[in-house]
């Protein structure tokens, strides 16, 4: 970002097409957009470092320390876009795109089922599947994602448990994530999406 403010248009209604008579003027179509501000935020730290370990030490603490702190940001960014509370982003996307509600009237994770699974797919249109991935929780993935089985006892997602997971639901990858909300209430336990607009100023 080059400025403290930073404005981006958000893809409110789709423009739209239609065939026509070789000799008739083209139909006009409009497109329409909102816009979005983004405002700057400061994300930092500093660590305080001995003079005396600092000339003790055979590793350098400031090669270590920069990896810490690289780490710290990308875990503060994923943090932000997937467990925020509004402030810089909502997690989990709260008010955007579409929502699916487990079945029975249940809002526990462990009741999830694979119709929920397929019921999300369908939410998002196919033009906007290219690029989609399941977004997951470490504990929300191996506790109750990959848990789920057939008729025949036999694991859905995992065809051999005794290798790794091959990282797919429904066909689409998984992206298995540190940082996630908790299994509280009005929290979710996945994210399908495609995120390539989501915009982050850097």
């Amino acid at each position: 970002m080059g400025y403290d403010k930073m404005k981006a248009p958000v893809e409110d209604t789709k423009l739209s097409l239609a065939f026509s008579n070789e000799a008739t003027a083209a139909t006009e179509t409009s497109a329409t957009f909102t816009e979005v501000e983004l405002s700057t935020t400061d994300l930092d730290g500093y660590v305080d470092v001995s003079s005396h370990l600092e000339a003790d030490s055979d590793v350098p603490l400031a090669a270590l320390l920069l990896d810490q702190f690289l780490e710290a940001y990308a875990g503060k960014i994923d943090s932000a876009v997937f467990t925020g509370e509004g402030d810089p982003v909502s997690g989990t996307f709260l008010g955007f795109g579409q929502s699916v509600v487990f079945g029975a009237g249940s809002t526990h994770f462990s009741e999830l089922i694979t119709a929920n699974l397929f019921s999300a797919v369908s939410k998002l249109p196919t033009y906007r599947r290219n690029g989609a991935k399941w977004y997951i929780g470490r504990d929300n993935l191996w506790t109750y994602v990959n848990q789920l089985k057939d008729e025949q006892d036999r694991y859905l997602f995992i065809s051999d448990p005794s290798t790794t997971s091959p990282g797919k639901i429904l066909g689409y990858q998984v992206e298995e994530i540190e940082y996630y909300p908790t299994t509280a209430a009005s929290t979710a336990m996945a994210l399908y999406a495609n995120l390539k607009s989501f915009i982050i100023g850097d």
